[in-house]
């Protein structure tokens, strides 16, 4: 997706995202990559990026285990220079129809977070062991409209540590085989944004919405 403007105010904003995924009769695989970026007069005011990859294991009917699942995150407006989560657990296919794909699953997780900024004195660095919560689905409404939601929320074991979480919202509506329109909502929740060392605490909800074409391959 990507908008732009000129004139009193020089604004341009873009964001990808990409995601692939391979499924087998025992494995899945899926991967998937979004990134916003944008500047006004020449000053950046948008810049995150989110990787994130896992592993599905089928063993029993739809009950599968999660041997690994890592996610990468940085925000520079939210002051988090890096986030790493690496983990396993379990999940559960609710829903596995041609027209509906629903599971959910449970991991945990290792949790570390580098921050651009803090106060003198306190530490850049925050880790902790976390449990993470989440409901994925894909909805063909109908053939030529699809729905997709995730949802994820994060309990970090760090005492005093509050919740994180992230909700992903997308609407395709097919043009043609492989060109497909898309609107996307991005809503992201940090529990405990980090104080920077200006003084300055990061809002806490941070919402995208987007439009752009997608392909399909």
């Amino acid at each position: 997706g990507l908008s732009s403007s000129s004139g009193n105010t020089n604004q341009t904003t873009a964001n990808l995202q990409a995601s692939i995924t391979r499924r087998g009769a025992f494995l899945r695989l899926d991967s998937s990559y979004y990134a916003n970026f944008g500047e006004t007069n020449g000053e950046t005011n948008v810049e995150n990026q989110q990787l994130m990859l896992e592993a599905d294991l089928f063993i029993r009917d739809r009950f599968y285990l999660i041997p690994a699942i890592f996610e990468y995150y940085t925000d520079t407006f939210s002051n988090i220079s890096l986030r790493i989560k690496p983990g396993a657990g379990v999940g559960y296919e609710i829903a596995r129809t041609s027209d509906l794909d629903w599971h959910v699953s449970v991991v945990g997780q290792y949790q570390r977070v580098d921050y651009f900024s803090t106060p003198a004195g306190q530490n850049p660095t925050f880790e902790s062991f976390a449990a993470t919560v989440a409901s994925q689905s894909r909805w063909d409404i109908t053939s030529d409209i699809t729905f997709s939601g995730n949802y994820s929320v994060t309990i970090p074991t760090a005492e005093g540590a509050s919740p994180d979480q992230q909700g992903i919202f997308k609407l395709e509506i097919d043009i043609t085989k492989y060109l497909t329109l898309n609107t996307t909502l991005n809503w992201t929740r940090i529990g405990n944004p980090t104080e920077q060392a200006d003084g300055e605490t990061p809002e806490p909800n941070d919402v995208s919405l987007s439009f752009g074409l997608g392909l399909d391959f």
